[in-house]
């Protein structure tokens, strides 16, 4: 009998489900390892993470036979990647013009959002309607027509062949039709982070494919260059959250990214800030991402972009403001900031001549008030700065002339 090799992640999470009783009864991994070790680690555990929804949600025969459930999830979710890939590979008929560019995509200045400004309404319908209807081959064209690959687009794909950094290399018979459909500055942006991260990437095809689609269902498929680099961060935060942070389950980049679509972009990525404050009590990151969003969403005040620019945002002057005044309030001695007058500036001097600092420096940002030097002289009621200098004490020449006529 043929060796079946799972990935480490996934038969660690299987083994984590178990323990921690997730199910009514365990999961049998040498049943399910053959069927997972089928899928990219990212889809198996995405396959894991569905069951474990179905059974938080009351699903009988999850919570019961969960080995099942993670098979049929299983063979659901290669049965979707081959339907992605027979429409991948059929022939699409050549533009006879290239299409004008769409000005959907560009940045709403009003809204301060990273979405198009028909997205709300699209996106509501493509929710309310069967979440299927994405594979059919018509939802995928736009308007019958596909564009050619742009120069820098097409060279990008070629030096990601040649690099010899990917498990497999990018067909352009399969891809080319979806990639083609975005924006430069955003096919670009989806090949910058699969050459970053190559190492982790196990299908290239399949994510370009399921990550262009995404894109395009979302409406930001012509979106300019400043989306594409907010896109582009976006992936960087949620790659380093899987790195770096201990969850429950990682994040799967695409089902992320059509979460936080819909919010504003430091919306998002203070979600998944606050994702990482709190993963330590979070079972199930996705869903916790989904309700957050959703929240937002429905409460857009309590949005930190909302907030960004009023009371939130702003927080940090008021209380400079009133650190401040208390400040001026304090008797001698306390440690505060050197006011702002002629008196601060001429005490600060003063005191850097006097004690042998840097004479002729600004005034330190922090000053220790009060007369503790001298409590009967008071000079800044009597002479300016300009006039210490020419005093006896600190006018190093009239020193000198004193002293030589001392002596006979």
């Amino acid at each position: 009998m043929a060796t079946v090799k799972l990935n480490k992640q996934v038969s660690e999470k299987v083994r984590e489900l178990n323990a921690l009783g997730t199910f009514l009864t365990d999961v049998r991994l040498g049943a399910v390892a053959r069927k997972l070790s089928e899928l990219p680690m990212e889809k198996a555990l995405e396959v894991l993470q569905s069951v474990v929804d179905a059974a938080e949600g009351g699903d009988e025969s999850a919570q019961q036979d969960p080995t099942m459930a993670v098979i049929e999830a299983t063979k659901k979710a290669q049965k979707e990647d081959q339907e992605q890939v027979e429409i991948e590979a059929e022939p699409v008929p050549e533009p006879e013009e290239p299409p004008q560019e769409s000005q959907d995509g560009k940045w709403n200045q009003k809204s301060g959002g990273w979405n198009d400004k028909k997205w709300g309404e699209e996106g509501e319908d493509w929710n309310k309607d069967n979440k299927e209807d994405w594979k059919d081959e018509e939802d995928w064209k736009d308007d019958g027509e596909v564009p050619d690959l742009t120069e820098p687009v097409r060279n990008r794909v070629l030096k990601l062949n040649a690099s010899g950094k990917l498990c497999s290399e990018i067909d352009l018979d399969k891809i080319g039709s979806g990639l083609a459909k975005l924006s430069e500055p955003i096919a670009l942006q989806l090949l910058k982070d699969i050459f970053e991260n190559a190492d982790m990437v196990d299908k290239p095809n399949h994510l370009i494919g399921d990550a262009s689609r995404k894109i395009l269902l979302s409406g930001r498929g012509a979106a300019s260059e400043k989306v594409a680099h907010q896109i582009g961060n976006l992936m960087r935060r949620i790659r380093w959250v899987n790195s770096n942070v201990s969850l429950a389950f990682p994040l799967h980049m695409g089902n992320v990214l059509d979460i936080l679509q819909p919010l504003h972009h430091a919306d998002a990525m203070q979600l998944l800030k606050k994702l990482v404050q709190q993963a330590d009590d979070i079972d199930s990151p996705q869903s916790w991402l989904r309700k957050e969003a959703k929240h937002i969403q429905d409460n857009p005040e309590e949005g930190w972009a909302a907030q960004k620019g009023k009371g939130k945002g702003n927080d940090w002057k008021d209380k400079d403001k009133d650190w401040k005044d208390n400040g001026k309030q304090k008797a001698g001695g306390t440690i505060r900031a050197a006011p702002a007058t002629a008196y601060g500036d001429a005490w600060a001097r003063h005191m850097a001549t006097s004690q042998g600092w840097l004479a002729g420096s600004p005034p330190a940002k922090w000053q220790k008030t009060g007369n503790s030097w001298d409590d009967n002289k008071k000079p800044w009621e009597k002479k300016t700065w300009k006039d210490w200098g020419k005093s006896e004490a600190c006018n190093p020449v009239q020193s000198c002339l004193k002293m030589f006529q001392a002596f006979p």
